[in-house]
């Protein structure tokens, strides 16, 4: 299908939560090391899951992805959830571990070009990783803001931070929620998203 006739196949998305699929699993599991992924008709227990995951899960390193066929509209200046953006890592109790996210998308800021650009930040169960504006928000020049319709371009951005659990947490591992969130400068520019993958690679400390 081709990028006009996307555009007209959707309703612009003002605010949004994308969906989590939050993985339990033990250390057994973590010792076998074996990739996985799961199929949208495969989900079950939280509705049907439109995302595209895999994973592989080993003992001292742990890699999350998903990906998103469908494109997402945005024209709000509050941070929005990325549609498919959500993964979560765990964090052995008592320990440290360096979290690298790795996003790339299908991107067009449309707007008056006086207008700035259109941004994107990840965060680790609320905390941003960096690097990140001094202001605290976060935000990443993902595109400028351009009036052209046809700027379809493929966006990256990279993120890092260390994650910690601490040794008196009640079960043997942290959850970390990892979210991508992205905004307009303001609501007379639409910010598309597409075809998106999200990576995050975990390596524990033992």
């Amino acid at each position: 299908m081709g990028k006009q006739a996307l555009k007209t196949s959707f309703v612009p998305i003002f605010a949004t939560a994308s969906a989590s699929l939050v993985f339990v699993f033990s250390p057994a599991a973590l010792a076998q090391e074996q990739p996985a992924s799961v199929s949208p008709a495969a989900h079950e227990g939280g509705g049907l899951d439109t995302c595209n995951r895999n994973w592989h899960r080993g003992r001292n390193t742990q890699v999350e992805v998903v990906t998103n066929g469908t494109p997402q509209s945005i024209t709000s200046t509050a941070w929005t959830d990325l549609s498919c953006g959500s993964v979560t890592v765990q964090v052995p109790k008592g320990t440290t571990a360096h979290l690298t996210v790795w996003v790339n998308a299908e991107v067009r800021c449309k707007g008056p070009s006086d207008t700035g650009w259109c941004g994107g930040r990840v965060l680790a169960d609320g905390q941003l990783l960096r690097p990140s504006n001094e202001d605290g928000s976060g935000d990443f020049a993902w595109d400028s803001a351009e009036p052209g319709v046809w700027r379809w371009h493929s966006g990256s951005m990279i993120r890092t931070g260390i994650v910690r659990c601490p040794a008196d947490y009640a079960t043997a591992n942290c959850d970390k929620k990892i979210t991508v969130q992205v905004n307009t400068p303001n609501s007379n520019t639409d910010f598309w998203v597409d075809d998106t993958i999200v990576r995050a690679e975990l390596i524990r400390n033992s």
